[in-house]
């Protein structure tokens, strides 16, 4: 069957008392990342510090039962990190359009009976049938095992069915740490080799997009783009099936890689790496502040970066969370290398700041949304987010976009940051991280064996964007914009047509070139500016859109797009719940 969509949206999330009490906002988008895939590695309520990535531990909560339960089921023996679990029964089984999603993949099964091992939560990661389901194996403290049954189980929804209940008390610090999707490097020493259909006019031969497969192992995934510069390069795979290999998702060395549709062929050399999104989301001692930790991770040559790790650190506690400090702190220290930033926080890892820009007046009801980070064959995890908290004035949030089209070998990080929060005192981490050598020397000018550098927040509406850059050393930090540069739109009514290339010129209609038509949008294209030598391609945001006018929170196109602001922008979201009625307040 079709891949099962898993995309939360939490909407209409009640703020507290406060005008700028905007806690439950992100409170309800840890559950809406939680219910999406992202996996708890470590939490506090402010009085205890776990580490664990079994759910069920989470200190702000797994989330509360459906209701839906049995005690028929059977568990097989894992295969590739997943386990087929049989014999349930009232399986929601999720909408396969890009729309949807309201099934129980991404929900708990919790097993309640049977081999003791297995009496923990397991996330849902593919949907079979309406009793058959596939879990994830791969978590370290509670990987499950073959139990012929008949085994009592129940499913439980990390969401609570909608808005989550905050149990974080208004003086009580309170944190969590999220691991997100993952890029794999495919290390190569020959360069690809065209396959029948191969585009040959785009220097990657394999099809942007498209799923290759790994023989032997079994292995997919979606090739993002590749490097070689004729001794070295390596491919970047969005995982899809994990594979029977011993590298990250089962891949390994040796084996040929084929586009399924270009038909191009390119061999393993080397143990791929895996590069994993991290996220910590922490509540200071009040509603109103908060920091908020990203971090792009290669969790096997980098631990001591790696903020599961440090979670671990004596010197991370039930009030400090992971990269709390800014060191020496002898061990939690903010990374400064590899790339780390905080998307909030005037010091990383230091000192809160304000959810919510100031002085904007009173907010109202958030908006979360988590798109699915769960991957299964055939079938792309993004695993998007975005936390939104308006008022009347505009929109306040953090969120994390994918891009496509990049600069081949930065798609090893496919994704922007957002922070649209109004403070200017946000920080980032250092701006000449070096991340994704594809080999071992560094040179400005050699593209394939460069550091990628960070771009960090310009403050500016439309530069309120970063991510990683393929270039060097010797280039400075610089900044993502959404750029100038529209593709043609153009509208005509059968009398008059208009049209606008770029966002500075006004819509051009008829003999009324001030005169605008409603809900024409164009695809938003990040890039740098600042850099006169070295200006780089960041791509094109895959679900996020400007649009020529609407107003905040309305929703077009069936109610299956949300808009994220009126002005200066705007900007659409290509992903809501038609089942959501957003609302100010």
């Amino acid at each position: 069957m079709s891949a099962t969509v898993n995309n939360v949206v939490i909407g209409n999330v009640p703020k507290g008392a406060g005008t700028d009490d905007v806690w439950p906002h992100y409170f309800a988008q840890i559950r809406a990342l939680m219910r999406a895939g992202w996996k708890c590695l470590a939490s506090s309520d402010g009085t205890t510090k776990t580490v664990s990535d079994d759910p069920e531990l989470c200190e702000l909560g797994a989330g509360t039962a459906k209701g839906v339960s049995g005690a028929a089921a059977v568990i097989a023996a894992p295969v590739n990190g997943r386990a087929l679990v049989t014999g349930l029964a009232g399986i929601s089984i999720a909408a396969t359009s890009a729309v949807g999603g309201t099934g129980d993949k991404g929900n708990y099964l919790r097993i309640t009976s049977g081999v003791a091992a297995n009496q923990h939560y397991h996330q849902i990661e593919e949907i079979v049938d309406a009793n058959s389901v596939w879990i994830d194996a791969r978590r370290a403290a509670f990987t499950p095992v073959a139990d012929a049954g008949p085994v009592s189980w129940e499913i439980i929804d990390p969401t609570e069915g909608g808005a989550p209940t905050d149990p974080i008390g208004s003086a009580t610090i309170a944190w969590w740490l999220g691991a997100g999707p993952s890029t794999i490097k495919i290390p190569i020493t020959a360069a690809p080799v065209a396959g029948a259909n191969a585009i040959t006019d785009n220097d990657q031969l394999f099809i942007p997009g498209e799923e290759v497969t790994q023989a032997t192992t079994g292995a997919t995934g979606e090739f993002l783009g590749y490097v070689f510069d004729g001794a070295n390069g390596y491919l970047c795979i969005h995982p899809h099936a994990r594979g029977s290999g011993g590298d990250p998702f089962g891949w390994a060395t040796t084996n040929v890689i084929t586009g399924n549709a270009s038909g191009t062929t390119a061999t393993q050399v080397g143990t791929a790496v895996e590069y994993r999104q991290q996220l910590v989301i922490h509540k200071a001692a009040n509603r109103d502040n908060g920091i908020i930790h990203v971090q792009c991770i290669d969790p096997v040559g980098e631990t001591a970066e790696d903020f599961a790790v440090l979670a671990a650190d004596a010197a991370c506690t039930n009030l400090i969370p992971p990269a709390g400090v800014v060191g020496p702190s002898g061990g939690n220290d903010f990374p400064a290398d590899p790339f780390a930033a905080c998307l909030l926080g005037s010091t990383p890892g230091v000192v809160a700041d304000v959810w919510v820009g100031t002085n904007l007046g009173t907010y109202g009801l958030g908006q979360a949304v988590a798109i699915d980070a769960i991957p299964e064959p055939g079938y792309t995890a993004d695993g998007e987010w975005f936390c939104m908290s308006p008022n009347a004035a505009g929109v306040v949030g953090h969120g994390m976009f994918r891009v496509l089209d990049g600069e081949p070998g930065a798609q090893l990080c496919p994704y922007v940051w957002a922070c649209s929060s109004t403070s200017a005192t946000h920080s980032f981490g250092n701006p000449a991280a070096r991340r994704f050598r594809a080999t071992g020397t560094n040179t400005v000018a050699d593209q394939f064996n460069a550091e990628y550098q960070q771009i960090t927040l310009n403050t500016s509406v439309e530069g309120m964007f970063f991510g990683y850059r393929a270039r060097g050393s010797g280039l400075a930090s610089d900044q993502y914009t959404t750029l100038g540069v529209w593709e043609p739109v153009e509208y005509n009514d059968g009398t008059n047509a208009c049209w606008r290339a770029d966002p500075g010129t006004p819509w051009l209609v008829g003999s009324d070139p001030n005169s605008p038509q409603p809900k024409l949008s164009g695809p938003v294209h990040f890039g740098s500016v600042a850099q006169a030598s070295g200006r780089t391609w960041g791509g094109r945001a895959k679900r996020l859109r400007h649009v020529i006018d609407g107003g905040l929170l309305d929703t077009h196109d069936a109610g299956s797009k949300v808009q994220l602001s009126s002005s200066p922008g705007p900007f659409i979201y290509t992903y809501w719940d038609p089942a959501i009625v957003p609302v100010l307040s």
